[in-house]
Formats: C-alpha cells, structure tokens, sequence
C-alpha cells in the first residue's frame, strides 16, 4: 500500500525523523553551517525511494535561505513572497530558455503519462514573426492548464494533491503542477480567485516545510471560501506544525464540523487534546476514527495506544502497540511503550524483548535503557540492570535526559546495589537522586534502609522521617519504612 506523503509529513514519525536528522547535522545547515539559533531548519528529501523509512543519507538538513536556493536551482524559482514582480517578458524568456528541463526535478516514468505537463516540455523558441501571438497566447493556455488541474482536484473525493499518492514520484510531478500554478499567477501579477488554487497551493507549502506560506495560502481559501473544510484542515495542520496548540484545535474542529473525513485531521486533534490533558476517552473516539479512515495508520495506534495506558486500559493498549508496530516496524517509540505495558501486564520477558528492539533501533535511547532496567528487577537480573542504568546515566551527562528522568536512573541503580548488598553504593546513588529531586520521598526511604545496614542509625532515622514526612500513605512501601522507624527509635531509646 502506497504511503500518502501528506499525511506522513504531518506526522510524528517524519518529526522523529526531521529531528533525528537535525541533530546528526549538529543543528546546522548541511550547506552554510549556519546554526539553528539563528536561522529556521528544515529536513529536506533528497529522495522519495524510501518514503516513510528514509535512510540517513537520504535526508538534508537546510535553512530556509538555501532551501530556496536548492529548488530555485532545481526547477523554476518560485515567486518570493512581497518582493517586486520580475519583468513579464523576462519571465517568459527565462520559461523558453528552459525547454524540457522545466520539469527536471519529475522522473521520466511520470513525465511520460502527465499529459497535462507535456505543451509546456515541448515549448521552444519561435520564428520572430510569430513571437507577438505566441505572447498573446500565453495566458490563455495557462489560464486553461490551471482550470484543468483545479477541475481534476475538485473531482478527487479530496484534493488531488493530497491523496492517492503511490511513490514519491508521483507527489513530486503534483508538486511540479502546482508550483506552476503559483507561476501563472505571478507572471500576471494578479491572485487566484478560486479557493481550491490557495488550498493546493497551502498543502504544497506545508508539505515543503513552509507552514508560515501554508497558513497565508489557506487563509486566502477561507477568505474566498468560508465553508472550505480542506482548507481549515490544512490550516490547523500548519499551526500544529508551528507548535500553536490552539489554533490548530480550532481549525482542525471547524474542519471536522465541515465534514472533512481526513485521518489526519482527527489524529492531529487527538494529539493536541491529549497534550493539553483533555478528555481522554473524546481522545480515544478520535483515534478510532483516524483508524478506521486508515486502518494501517500506525501513528494513531501508537497515540491510542498511550491513551489507554492513562486509563489504565493496558490489554487494549497492548493490542494497539502491537498494531502500530505491525504497520511501522520501523519507530522504537512503539516498542519502548509496548515494552511498559508488557511490565505492567507482568510480562516482563517480553518487556525485555521489547526494550531491546527500541534500543536497537535507536541505540542513544535512554528511556528504553531506564525502563528495561526496571523490567530486570522481578526476574532478580540486578547486575544486568545496573548496566543498563549505567548507560541512561552515560547519555544523562550528554544532556539526553532532564532531572527527573536522571533522578529515576540513580535512584534505580541504587535500588539494584542494595538488593546485591552493596549498601554503601546505594548510598552514593540515592543521594545523587535526593539532590537532583529532593522532594521525591523514595530515594529518602531507600537511603534511610542502606543506612540501617551500615550501622547508621542516626542518619537512617533522619532520612526515614523525611520519606514519611513527603510520601503518600498509599504507598506501597510506607508501612515497612513506618515500621522500620519505630524499630530504630525504639533501639535507640534503650
């Protein structure tokens, strides 16, 4: 089955990737160097062969200036936005000049069937005599080739630049016609009067990382046409995009209520509901509905699958993993959730499977280290999992992990020291993890414990009233550091 550009760029995985890609490139542009702090990055395909399981080398990291400079070197440069109109006749010259090469960047298998394409490839330079009437025709078999395309998108039970796509070819022969849309209108100085111009136009921006364009594309659409649901998809898309969480709900909702049947659209929503913690089981009823418009959306069973671990639903969230992982065997995310889910169900062989594949798929992946190591304490592996807590505290002092996240990797590797007897360790981490998180109650309780054993009774009753003093009775290990309180006060009174 095809993957649908369109919606893999809008994605978590291509995010995953495009981020993965920027941080290979050390946050710089791969041409000028020039840093992220000071310019915008984009993850650029070199290729499309792989689309959806890109290998390195097939992404590049640019800024937007070179970016630009790359498709203007490519194909035809597309018009900057409020800069002054080039010369018509200039425009022109520069199109015969280019004969065949206008569509270089389509492969040839395309090319051959785009009947649409093929009065421009065939254009060359003309006898003098008949210059003038060719010039006069111009825009007329533009202003035809446009309504053509338009026509087509329209009858497509969505836009035709965003659905249907079988290979990166075919969205790059799509993105050739549009591009050239834009053109007309720019060589004529005038704007598109028609919304479904600024909509293909929108998805073709948001699909090249031009979210900003994008929005201005599908705002033109909407002003033009209010009840435009593709248009507001499109739009809450690039918000998204942008990180603007509300107004991407607002788009994406006003597009649902026009009878958008994107999943896309209602996978999108769901994400930004759940990071803004709405309504879990609302979140739920979008994801199935994304599924059930792709049913091998990978994405949104990945999402569904963490919402039903917040319902503490984990048989339903396992069965969703697995689906994702069916459908992308590629994104370790799904097997480090996967992995915590078998945990919690007490599968913890299988948890450790799960990790280790997360792990082999992105060997830099500290919380499937943090977690597997976890997983490794019911099956009495402590010396295994002090390894694996040793390499997610490695990648901590990298800058990979936040306090919390160091906090839980100390704390672990203390609790695996002392089940070993090596309390005097323990010590050591419990109170690397007191330090990065000091009002977390469990590091103070294990402490106080290492301390008993060490014949410190002093410093374990200090350590064990702090953790009754902060941790919740509810805990599961409240009533046994209780008890062992009143046992070292009661020895200290005789």
């Amino acid at each position: 089955m095809g993957i649908n550009y369109y919606a893999y760029i809008a994605s978590e995985e291509w995010r995953q990737r495009a981020h993965a890609a920027k941080q290979r490139a050390g946050n710089r542009c791969q041409v000028c160097n020039r840093p992220s702090g000071e310019v915008m990055l984009n993850a650029h395909h070199r290729t499309y062969e792989r689309l959806g399981n890109e290998h390195p080398d097939d992404i590049t990291v640019l800024c937007r200036d070179c970016h630009e400079l790359y498709e203007r070197n490519r194909k035809i440069a597309r018009p900057p936005i409020n800069k002054p109109f080039p010369p018509v006749n200039k425009t022109l010259s520069s199109i015969n000049l280019q004969n065949n090469d206008i569509y270089s960047l389509v492969n040839p298998d395309v090319r051959s069937s785009d009947k649409i394409l093929n009065s421009f490839s065939s254009w060359s330079p003309r006898p003098k005599r008949i210059g003038k009437i060719l010039i006069k025709r111009v825009g007329q078999i533009l202003t035809v080739i446009f309504f053509v395309v338009i026509f087509l998108a329209q009858c497509a039970s969505e836009d035709w630049s965003v659905r249907n796509p079988q290979s990166g070819q075919y969205e790059s022969a799509l993105t050739a016609v549009v591009s050239d849309v834009r053109e007309y209108f720019y060589i004529n100085r005038s704007k598109p009067q028609n919304a479904g111009a600024y909509v293909s136009m929108g998805f073709d921006d948001l699909a090249q990382g031009e979210f900003n364009r994008a929005i201005e594309e599908f705002t033109e659409a909407i002003k033009l046409a209010p009840e435009n649901g593709e248009a507001y998809a499109g739009r809450g898309l690039a918000y998204d995009r942008l990180g603007k969480s509300n107004e991407a709900v607002e788009n994406l909702s006003r597009a649902i209520e026009l009878k958008v049947e994107r999943a896309d659209v209602y996978a999108t929503l769901a994400s930004n509901h759940f990071a803004s913690g709405g309504d879990l089981e609302q979140i739920v009823r979008d994801l199935t509905k994304a599924i059930y418009l792709k049913s091998d959306y990978a994405w949104a069973y990945g999402w569904r699958g963490v919402a039903y671990i917040e319902l503490d639903k984990f048989e339903e969230a396992l069965q969703d993993f697995t689906k994702a992982i069916e459908y992308d065997q590629s994104n370790p995310e799904n097997y480090k959730e996967r992995g915590y889910v078998n945990r919690m169900l007490g599968n913890y062989r299988q948890a450790l499977v799960d990790y280790s594949e997360a792990i082999k798929l992105r060997p830099d992946y500290l919380a499937a280290y943090q977690e597997r190591g976890f997983a490794r304490f019911p099956l009495g592996e402590f010396q295994v999992a002090i390894e694996d807590f040793d390499k997610a505290i490695e990648l901590g002092a990298d800058g990979f992990l936040d306090s919390v996240d160091l906090y839980f990797s100390y704390h672990g590797r203390g609790v695996a020291y002392a089940q070993m007897g090596n309390f005097a360790e323990a010590v050591k981490d419990y109170s690397e993890a007191i330090t990065l998180q000091p009002e977390f109650a469990h590091s103070y309780g294990g402490r106080g414990y290492a301390y008993s054993q060490l014949g410190n009774p002093e410093q374990a009753i200090d350590d064990l009233e702090k953790y009754i003093k902060l941790a919740s009775p509810d805990s599961p290990d409240f009533d046994k550091f209780n008890l062992m309180l009143g046992e070292l006060k009661s020895q200290q009174n005789k």
